[in-house]
């Protein structure tokens, strides 16, 4: 699949948007790209009841199921290294959100995640966590259709707060 709307920046994480199968909602996770093209998807997943962390290799030009990335930041010095360390340590077994206390989602973490990156200094946030949420699921509405139709996930380079 063809990415549309900017090329992905090499040692940047990405907030990523999937295709649901509830109409109007996404399964969240986050991209840490060490190229423009060979990164790792980080998310949430309950494959088989329990929630827990997973990570794996991504293309994102390759996945059919995703909607939309948006760029969170560049990783300080280019440390995937120490991104990896902050990700894992942020709970993914399903208990309440250690920092709100938000009941578990994979979007309860992947909210947790950029601010933990954030105060580590490992990525800046471009704007409060919330707000980056509320943007990144505006960029995936309005380019979901053409992401169904296999026209290639849509990347925002420079997240716009008032979309």
């Amino acid at each position: 699949m063809p990415l549309r709307g900017g090329t992905i920046i090499p040692h940047s994480i990405y907030i990523s948007l999937n295709a649901h199968s509830v109409p109007g909602t996404y399964h969240w996770g986050l991209l840490v790209m060490d190229s423009e093209e060979q990164g790792s998807f980080h998310h949430a997943t309950n494959p088989s009841g329990g929630w827990k962390y997973e990570m794996r290799a991504a293309r994102p030009e390759q996945s059919i199921t995703l909607v939309t990335v948006v760029r969170v930041g560049d990783l300080a010095g280019g440390d995937n290294a120490a991104a990896l360390q902050v990700i894992r340590s942020v709970p993914a077994d399903g208990t309440p959100s250690q920092r709100t206390g938000a009941e578990f989602r994979c979007n309860t973490w992947l909210k947790d995640v950029p601010v933990a990156l954030d105060e580590a200094r490992v990525v800046q946030l471009p704007m409060p966590v919330d707000e980056l949420i509320r943007v990144a699921k505006r960029y995936g509405d309005a380019h979901l259709e053409e992401a169904e139709l296999g026209e290639g996930a849509y990347v925002v380079n420079k997240p716009n707060p008032s979309i």
